[in-house]
């Protein structure tokens, strides 16, 4: 196994890599580079300043630097790139979305959902004005009202 800053440090792995530019495959698990004589096995574990990458060839076993290794991890670097490069262009989209909308178009769902919101108030108002009107129906004076409070919600406690 070696580290990212081992692999960056050893120039001749990747000139190698970029001589020879032997084909990668991904995997579930990691690629697949063809060597000169075998299919190598390379993985990459961790984030690209702090990753530590793994293949299955004689220098790779011996903890060192390898065109296999260089090969996978600039791919695996491009993975990345273009990964970070649709995530922005995706919040870029989001955005220009939510912005291309015509600003009426983004007021009248605001007041929209306003109008819904106060709605909802002005039957919960509805509800307890009725409520009130019954209560008020059954006392005669307010002597009665404040019996009536004091007996239905006080509670000894």
């Amino acid at each position: 196994m070696i580290t990212t800053r081992e692999l960056q440090s050893n120039s001749n792995a990747f000139t190698k890599a970029g001589a020879v530019k032997p084909p990668v495959f991904k995997r579930e698990n990691g690629f697949a580079v063809q060597g000169a004589n075998d299919i190598y096995s390379v993985s990459i574990q961790g984030e690209v300043e702090n990753a530590v990458i793994d293949c299955n060839c004689k220098a790779g076993q011996n903890s060192k630097p390898c065109y296999h290794a260089a090969s996978a991890f600039q791919v695996f670097l491009n993975d990345k790139a273009k990964a970070a490069k649709a995530a922005e262009d995706f919040d870029f989209e989001l955005i220009s979305a939510e912005l291309s909308q015509p600003v009426q178009s983004r007021t009248d769902r605001l007041l929209a959902e306003q109008a819904a919101q106060i709605q909802t108030l002005e039957t919960k108002v509805s509800q307890l004005e009725r409520r009130f009107t019954a209560l008020l129906n059954r006392v005669e004076t307010e002597a009665e009202f404040v019996d009536y409070v004091n007996t239905k919600y006080s509670k000894a406690y």
